[in-house]
Parts: structure tokens; C-alpha cells; sequence
């Protein structure tokens, strides 16, 4: 059961949709079998969810106290009830948060109870809530499409009429398709670069011939998709980089955290491409897109910032030398890593930053204290003591860490051209490329 629909669903929900849950099952319109009720009320006493606290014989138990045989075909019957139950729920909560959705369904059932000027009113509060939220992502399009639809059967019933809104309605169709059709062949292009998945867009050069004569007129979307997509198809042409990163800042009020998050990331992702190839010209660029976004929260998953992105910050900060906002960054922005890798996190990034600024009486505690559980970050920081070693002379306890390591190709290249390293320590070195 551990397994199931029902349970996972139910784990999914937060403290506060478990209050509503409650409510819910309890309203006769979303709930008329007790046996629901109950079951969930079992899943409540839960303390901690396993095979074992979750045996079906103790929910049946637990449901039927006074019933003496387990009938598994009964409880798998309240399950599939239960489990339905909470799929209404959650399809409510969507629809609860969502104002204009709401309203657009209100709208389209005053019609059919053919109450049309009440219908009239709530098409215009939609409109006017729109320009209010200012938002021009594809969920505006696709609901100002569904108004657009309304506001014409509204006009259609209405014999008096002279002129209908379908040129509104080609219109709003057609930015939200060209928007889309960018947005997803950015995402395939992304896409195609880790996998070897092909995709198609059939209408995709009609588009961008479309905008280039001018004849589809840029929105915020079509305006951001459309140099991401000239990006990421002329990787030599960074004009169209330079006019992609000014129309994500210019219209980013636009778009909800959750599109912009995937915005910049595209703009960070070409940046650490270009930088992989040597380019460090998008240093820079990376750098200022990810404070910035950072900043505003985009790249916060519940107030949750990755180690990997966390890293990517302090390894671009310091190529630019900006050790400052570097040590500013790490003792900010480590208050929101996880838990469980923050002391790694913030120890191994520290060591880099006092390690680039060759501030080894700094680095050496730092990398002492701790072993760190990422295999990668670990070498890095064995090879940091290593370096550390020999710049400072420090040879006998460098070759113990060779040893230690194994470090064979370092012992080589690095030990044997140095003049002053005793005997016993080349004798010992060597001693280590035979092993």
C-alpha cells in the first residue's frame, strides 16, 4: 500500500492542503461515503509511513474494528473511492487559486443559462484583472483566447451585433502558437544537445520568416523566444545574444518566477557553453544573470538554492577576480542551501576562494576540517593540498599525500624538476610510481 496512488497523493500534500483535505471529505458534495472519511483519518494517525504501519490489515482493522475476517476486495474499493476523492481535491485546489479560470467558467455558465449582460460584466473583470497582473506568459494567452471565444458567442446571440471580434481572436491564436512553437524548439534544441531525440516543428521556419519580414509583431514571448532560438542557431553570432539577454531584462515583468527561472537558465546555460570553449568574454554575462536572478528568487526551489548552482556562482566570481562578492555571495546565499550539503557546500567553496587568492594559512584549516562526501569535490581539494605543498615547500608532507593518493602523474611532472626536493623524498616518490 506503501506504493500506491492513494498514499503517494496523499504525501504530496502540504500542512495546509491537509487542512482543506479535511473540510473537503467532510462536505456531502465532495463526499458521501464514510468509509472515505475514515480511511483517511487512518492515514492521519500515521506517525511515520512504512510497510509496516501502512499493512492493509491494519486499515481494514481499523475501518471494520468489529469485523473478525479481512476482506481485501472491500478495501481496495474504499481505496479507489479514496483515491478519487483526492483527485477531485486536488483538481479544486487548481481551480480554487486560479481566479481567471474561475470567472471564465462563470462567465461561459451564465451563458448557458442564458444570463448574457451578467456574463457581459464578468468577461470585462477578467480583462480588467489581466491588465492588473500584467502578465504576457502562455497561460495569459491561452486564457485571454478562452475570453476572446466567450466575448464572441456572447456577441454572436446578439442579433443586433454589426461586428464580432474574430480578428482579436486570429490574433491572440497566432501570438500565443509563435510563442509557443520558439519556446519548445529552444527547449528541443536544449534538449537534443544531451540526448539524441530529433524533433520537428513544421512550421517553425514559416514563423521566423513571419518575423522577420515584420509581419508578426513582437510580444514579450515572441520577442524573448525568438533571439533565444537565433542564439542557440548562430552560436558565432553573439549580436543575437546581446539582444536576447536585453529582451529577457526588459520584459521580465512579464512572466511569472516559474518561466523566468527557465529563461535565465537558458541565458546562463549558453554562457557556461561559451565559457567551456574558452570564451570568457561570457563570464561576465553568467555572473551578473545569475545574481540577478538569484536576487529576485528564480532559482530558489521552495526557498532551496542547488549546491551545483551555488557552486557555479563562487567558480564564475572568482575567473573574474571578484573576490569581494564572492566572500559576500557564500555568506548570503549559504543560509538557503539544504541542510544536508550546506557545511560541505560553504567549507569547499570557502577553500576555493582563499585557495585562488593564495591565502594558504586560510585554505589549509578549511580543507583539514572536513572530508567532503562528493567524490569530485573531494579529489579538488586533495589536489588544492597537493599544489599547496609544493608551493610552499612543504615536500615531505606533499609526497605523504602523494602516497596517500597515488597521485603518480603529479609526482612526475611536478617532483622531479624541482632541484631541492631531499633524496629520501624522490627515492620515496618514486617508490609511489611503482605501486
Amino acid at each position: 500500500m506503501l506504493e500506491s496512488k492513494l498514499v503517494k497523493i496523499y504525501l504530496s500534500l502540504n500542512k495546509e492542503e491537509h487542512r482543506l483535505l479535511t473540510k473537503w471529505i467532510a462536505s456531502p458534495i465532495a463526499n458521501v461515503h464514510e468509509d472515505v472519511r475514515n480511511f483517511i483519518a487512518f492515514l492521519d494517525s500515521r506517525k511515520a509511513f512504512s510497510a509496516v504501519t501502512l499493512q492493509k490489515n491494519r486499515a481494514f482493522s481499523y475501518l471494520y474494528p468489529k469485523s473478525n475476517v479481512y476482506d481485501d476486495l472491500r478495501l481496495r474499493h474504499v481505496m479507489s473511492l479514496c483515491t478519487q476523492t483526492l483527485e477531485d481535491f486536488l483538481a479544486y485546489s487548481y481551480f480554487i487559486k486560479n481566479r481567471n479560470e474561475q470567472q471564465i467558467a462563470l462567465a461561459k455558465n451564465l451563458q448557458q443559462h442564458q444570463l448574457l449582460e451578467q456574463a457581459q460584466v464578468i468577461l470585462k473583470k477578467i480583462k480588467t484583472t489581466q491588465e492588473v497582473q500584467a502578465k504576457q506568459d502562455a497561460s495569459y494567452y491561452l486564457e485571454t483566447i478562452q475570453l476572446e471565444i466567450e466575448q464572441f458567442q456572447l456577441l454572436s446571440q446578439n442579433s443586433r451585433e454589426k461586428s464580432f471580434n474574430i480578428q482579436q481572436i486570429s490574433d491572440v491564436i497566432h501570438q500565443y502558437t509563435t510563442a509557443e512553437i520558439l519556446k519548445y524548439t529552444c527547449i528541443s534544441i536544449t534538449h537534443q544537445n544531451v540526448s539524441n531525440e530529433q524533433y520537428s516543428f513544421v512550421f517553425l521556419p514559416f514563423i521566423i520568416e513571419q518575423i522577420e519580414q515584420k509581419k508578426i509583431a513582437f510580444t514579450p514571448a515572441i520577442e524573448i523566444y525568438f533571439y533565444a532560438y537565433k542564439t542557440l542557431t548562430n552560436t558565432n553570432n553573439n549580436s543575437f545574444f546581446t539582444s536576447l539577454i536585453d529582451a529577457v531584462y526588459k520584459n521580465e515583468n512579464y512572466f511569472t518566477h516559474h518561466e523566468l527561472k527557465d529563461i535565465f537558465l537558458l541565458c546562463i546555460n549558453h554562457c557556461i557553453k561559451k565559457l567551456n570553449s574558452s570564451e570568457l568574454l561570457f563570464a561576465e554575462a553568467a555572473y551578473k544573470l545569475y545574481l540577478h536572478s538569484l536576487d529576485k528568487k528564480y532559482l530558489l526551489d521552495n526557498n532551496e538554492l542547488s549546491r551545483f548552482t551555488f557552486t557555479n556562482v563562487v567558480f564564475i566570481g572568482l575567473k573574474l577576480q571578484d573576490y569581494v562578492g564572492v566572500e559576500d555571495f557564500i555568506r548570503t546565499y549559504g543560509a538557503f542551501l539544504n541542510e544536508a550539503t550546506k557545511e560541505n557546500t560553504i567549507s569547499f567553496n570557502k577553500a576555493r576562494l582563499y585557495f585562488t587568492q593564495k591565502n594558504y594559512k586560510k585554505t589549509m584549516p578549511v580543507l583539514l576540517s572536513i572530508e567532503y562526501s562528493d567524490t569530485l569535490w573531494n579529489l579538488a581539494a586533495k589536489f588544492m593540498l597537493v599544489k599547496i605543498y609544493f608551493e610552499t615547500k612543504e615536500y615531505e608532507a606533499l609526497v605523504g599525500l602523494i602516497i596517500h593518493l597515488k597521485c603518480i602523474y603529479f609526482v612526475k611532472k611536478k617532483l622531479a624538476i624541482t632541484k631541492n626536493v631531499t633524496r629520501t623524498s624522490l627515492n620515496t616518490a618514486k617508490n609511489c610510481m611503482l605501486m
